[in-house]
């Protein structure tokens, strides 16, 4: 076996398709299978198999995959250090998280850290918890970041470590009511959950992992919701109407740009965590690990 074969079911594993991988190095779909199908045969075991999802890592191809991703990182990493210009290679990362103004603010710090001549590719996952988890359970995404309401922490910290992954805990808050000047809520110091009853939630379609959930907060008391699938549509929604949602301090300054201030809620309803997940016992890319570090340093200490 060579580092080659391992680089191609690298990103066989990381597009989910041997046509997607191709593209993205720049090699015949031929080839790539031929290279895939000579290192299967000098193993002596299947490492993929094609079914409706895309192309699935067998169980020999997981524990095959998990010694060699590590060393394809690395080598990555050490190419990106030493090689010349010349021979740069593009750098690439994907990220899965629940659609949040803290991952994009994140995102926009890493690319701007890169120089003019750098090649990247970078692919943001927005998705449910559910689905991300799986999504870096199956290699194609390397990192997810985590955000648990109060209700959901327990079970999904479970659901985490049952798909063989590891959780780190960035911070924890407790929540705050967003509202603009629209709101003649904006300029009080504290707001208490029943006062809100009377304006529209904006919220996410997903209820099972919003801002918050049933079990902490009653979202039947309020009359008036109006449904969205990102945190930006919702913030942007906010900032134009006399609407509120439950959310964060994480950003309080980009939602402060937006003139939307986040206020503090009387009632106590719970914590919200912030964190990350990753396969275990596996390092990081570059890309990755540079993301942690801004990610971590920003949020740490809220």
């Amino acid at each position: 076996m060579n580092y080659r074969q391992m680089m191609y079911l690298d990103a066989v594993v990381r597009y989910g398709s041997i046509n997607h991988a191709a593209k993205a190095l720049e090699v015949s779909q031929p080839n790539l299978s031929r290279a895939i199908n000579k290192l299967e045969e000098e193993i002596g075991h299947h490492l993929l198999k094609r079914d409706v999802k895309g192309v699935q890592l067998t169980r020999e191809g997981r524990r095959f995959y998990n010694l060699s991703h590590d060393i394809v990182r690395k080598t990555m990493a050490l190419n990106q250090v030493y090689q010349t210009d010349a021979d740069r290679q593009t750098l690439t990362f994907q990220l899965a998280t629940f659609p949040q103004h803290v991952t994009q603010v994140i995102v926009r710090e890493l690319v701007g850290q890169f120089a003019e001549d750098d090649s990247y590719e970078m692919i943001v996952w927005n998705l449910g918890m559910k689905e991300f988890i799986q999504v870096v359970r199956q290699y194609k995404c390397e990192i997810g970041v985590v955000f648990l309401t109060p209700g959901e922490s327990e079970n999904y910290r479970k659901i985490i470590r049952e798909n063989g992954l590891d959780y780190h805990e960035v911070s924890a808050i407790r929540p705050c009511v967003n509202v603009s000047r629209h709101n003649p809520l904006y300029n009080r110091q504290a707001v208490s959950v029943s006062e809100l009853e009377s304006y529209p939630m904006a919220r996410y379609v997903e209820d099972e992992v919003s801002y918050l959930d049933y079990r902490t907060l009653d979202f039947t008391r309020f009359k008036k919701s109006v449904f969205f699938n990102s945190d930006e549509a919702i913030a942007t929604f906010v900032a134009q109407t006399d609407a509120f949602k439950i959310g964060y301090s994480w950003t309080r300054q980009e939602y402060e740009e937006l003139g939307v201030r986040c206020i503090p809620l009387v009632d106590d309803i719970g914590l919200l965590y912030l964190g990350w997940v990753s396969r275990k016992n596996e390092g990081l890319s570059h890309m990755a690990a540079r993301f942690v570090q801004l990610f971590e340093k920003r949020y740490r200490f809220e």
